[in-house]
This record gives C-alpha cells, sequence and structure tokens, in this order.
C-alpha cells in the first residue's frame, strides 16, 4: 500500500509520535463514523442484499486491520468519490473526509505493526548486475552497454521486475553478448578491435584527475581491457572548433603525455606535434600490450597551480560549436581517446579470467600424445612405412 510507504517515512522523523496519535480512536469517534455507514452505506451493502459481495453491517470498525481487504475497497471507492451512488443521500465534506482518514489511519497502522513486504520477484540482470556476474565469475571487467541494449525502467529505477521483461531480441542480445565474452575471457578474441572513449563535454579539465600522474591537469583515465598480446595503436584528440583552432591553445608551453600503466608512453607539445590550426589530427603511437586490464591516461602537465581564469561554460559547451557565447577557454582540453588493435594478435598464455576457468594444464597437448601413440604401435607384417602411413 502506497500509504504505508509514505506513513512509514513521517514515522522516521516524528518517533513514536505518529503511532501514538494513530494507536487508535476514541468510543465517541467510532460511534460517529458507525452512524455514518450504517446511514448512508449499509442500506445496500448488507448481508440480505450482498451488494457487489460487499457486507459492512456487521463489519467491525474497532478492528479495521483484521480485515484490511475489506476495508480497503472502501477506501477506494470513498477516496474516488463513487459512493454513495450518485443520486443517493450522502454525507456532508467533513464526515465524508473524517470516515475516510480514520478508515486509512488503521489500515496503515495495522500494516506497519505486521509489516509484509513478500519475497522479491525472480527476474533477469540488467546491464549492471551482468556486469558485476560477469566480473565476480570470470575476472573480467566488461562496459556492459556494448553488448546489450538499454534496461527499462519502472518508476525510475532499471532493476524493477515489472520493467525487465524478455524479449526474442533481448535473448538474441545475450546469447551474442555470452558468444564475444567468453572468447575474451578465454583469449580466444584476437581479432581486429577498435575501441573510442569520448570525454563528457560538461567535463571540466582544470583540475588533477585522481589516478593520473601528479603535476598534471585534466585528461582522462581509462581502464581497458586488451583482449591478446600483440601491438596496438593508441590516438587521442584535442577540442578543436569547427574551422579546427585548437581550444585554449595559444601557449605553446603545454605539453601532454600518454601513458599506459602510470609509465609514459609519449610525450606531445602545443606548436609541434600538436598544431594550433589542423583539419584533421594524427596524434597516435603503437605500442606492444600484454593482454589483460590496463590503465590508459592522457593528461597535461601542469604549468602552475594558479587558478585559471577560463571563462567557458562548461555545462554548455560543445565540440560542433564555435560561437564565442559560450565563452573562452585558455588551456587545451581532450575530446577522446581512441585504442586499435591488436595487429598480428597471439592468444595470451595466462590471463586472470583463464585462471578462473581452467583449473588444470597438461603438460602435453592431445595431438602430440596422439603421434607418440601412432608411433609405437607394432607394424604389420608386409607392409612397408608408406603403406601403413596410408
Amino acid at each position: 500500500m502506497k500509504r504505508v510507504f509514505a506513513l512509514a517515512t513521517t514515522v522516521l522523523f516524528v518517533g513514536g509520535l505518529a503511532v501514538a496519535q494513530t494507536a487508535g480512536h476514541p468510543p465517541a469517534a467510532l460511534a460517529s463514523q458507525r452512524a455514518v455507514l450504517d446511514k448512508y452505506c449499509v442500506g445496500c451493502h448488507n448481508e440480505k442484499l450482498k451488494t457487489a459481495g460487499l457486507m459492512l453491517d456487521k463489519a467491525d470498525l474497532a478492528n479495521v486491520g483484521d480485515n484490511a481487504q475489506l476495508w480497503e475497497k472502501v477506501v477506494r471507492k470513498l477516496r474516488a468519490g463513487m459512493m454513495p451512488p450518485t443520486g443517493l443521500p450522502r454525507p456532508d465534506a467533513a464526515a465524508y473526509d473524517a470516515l475516510t482518514v480514520a478508515l486509512e489511519s488503521e489500515l496503515d497502522r495495522a500494516a506497519m505493526a505486521k509489516p509484509k513486504s513478500g519475497p522479491p520477484s525472480a527476474h533477469r540482470l540488467n546491464r549492471t548486475e551482468y556486469g558485476n556476474a560477469i566480473h565476480q565469475l570470470l575476472g573480467l571487467d566488461i562496459d556492459p552497454a556494448a553488448y546489450l541494449p538499454a534496461d527499462d525502467s519502472s518508476y525510475g529505477f532499471d532493476n524493477v521486475n515489472s520493467g525487465l521483461q524478455v524479449s526474442p531480441a533481448l535473448i538474441e542480445g545475450y546469447v551474442t553478448a555470452a558468444t564475444k565474452i567468453s572468447r575474451l575471457a578465454l583469449g580466444h578474441e584476437t581479432a581486429y578491435n577498435r575501441k573510442v572513449y569520448h570525454v563528457r563535454e560538461d567535463y571540466s579539465q582544470e583540475d588533477h584527475v585522481e589516478g593520473l600522474s601528479f603535476g598534471t591537469r585534466g585528461g582522462v583515465l581509462i581502464r581497458h581491457y586488451f583482449p591478446a598480446d600483440g601491438e596496438y595503436k593508441i590516438s587521442w584528440d584535442p577540442i578543436r572548433s569547427t574551422v579546427g583552432s585548437l581550444y585554449g591553445g595559444d601557449s605553446l608551453d603545454e605539453h601532454l603525455e600518454l601513458t599506459l600503466d602510470g609509465k609514459r608512453l609519449a610525450l606531445y607539445s602545443v606548436g609541434k606535434e600538436i598544431p594550433i590550426n589542423i583539419a584533421h589530427d594524427n596524434m597516435s603511437i603503437k605500442v606492444s600490450v600484454k593482454a589483460g586490464l590496463r590503465t590508459v591516461g592522457v593528461a597535461w602537465l601542469a604549468t602552475n597551480y594558479i587558478p585559471d581564469a577560463d571563462l567557458n561554460a562548461h555545462y554548455q559547451r560543445s565540440v560542433l560549436d564555435d560561437n564565442v557565447t559560450i565563452g573562452f577557454t585558455f588551456s587545451p582540453q581532450v575530446s577522446m581517446v581512441t585504442i586499435e588493435g591488436p595487429y598480428d594478435g597471439t592468444r595470451p598464455a595466462q590471463t586472470a579470467s583463464r585462471e578462473k576457468i581452467l583449473t588444470c594444464h597438461p603438460a602435453r597437448i592431445g595431438r602430440d600424445l596422439l603421434r607418440e601413440k601412432r608411433s609405437v604401435q607394432p607394424r604389420p607384417p608386409g607392409l612397408s612405412p608408406a603403406a601403413q602411413g596410408k
């Protein structure tokens, strides 16, 4: 009942006062409520007529909680203004509201005395729960949004049973995701792939980002899973206007470092590797990486710690709009990071996921054992080695 939750919230603030106020009604109040029922309701809803299957002539108003289902029906009709029916005598507004509020209070008090929420309903995993389950089972961090469609929400939540229905298309999506993730966990996914990480447009890059090198500002820290051993291409792009000019690119003292697991891979300078005006950027590097979860960092070196006079309205910024009304920024910004590969990738010998899946490791593979078995078999008489091989 919705009223139970509303009343429970009130009790958290006023303590036992709310319970004391709804602990019961004096005899005079019960007599008044009984009189209203007898005058306006019992004429139709009694044991003789049984109109709509509702009998109120012997219903106990002093113990509303004992017959909550009956009184819930009464409250719904009263709140909707449907009873008494049109054309029949009705009580005045004060008596009508007093009876309704009294019944609601008694129903809520009885429900709080014996709360019964019922067992949770079984439902499918939403995307977040699916990603957490994969992490616990396989030790693999994935982006579930890359494999599954967005979940429907119910009352603002995406983990409610009523919003987590299963359709044929969704089942197909789960099967496809399981295929890709299982190959990824076993290290069999050696095909080329491309992943683009976009920096949020409302993200201000004037402060240090936790996890990046000390003495840096802005940029982005990415946790990327490299599926196989091999060479990968990591590239990044700054924020530019529609005509190719670099936001905050007037200073030639700006430098950006690219790191992998905290180790610097490259250092780029504005005006040299990072042109101030250009149509397309080409800041990239190829590096050999072992399979597994790695951190890729892109951050600007902090030349000073003086507060930046940045007039850019970050929450309104758009990389597709160079209108001066959005403000000015005096520090270059990172727009996105792209990771491509592997090139000539090989299956990893061991990963955290393989350790969870494969519990034993034979010293020799089955093909070698079969070859040895054939070599020790006795040769039938009269057959040459070539004939035996056929």
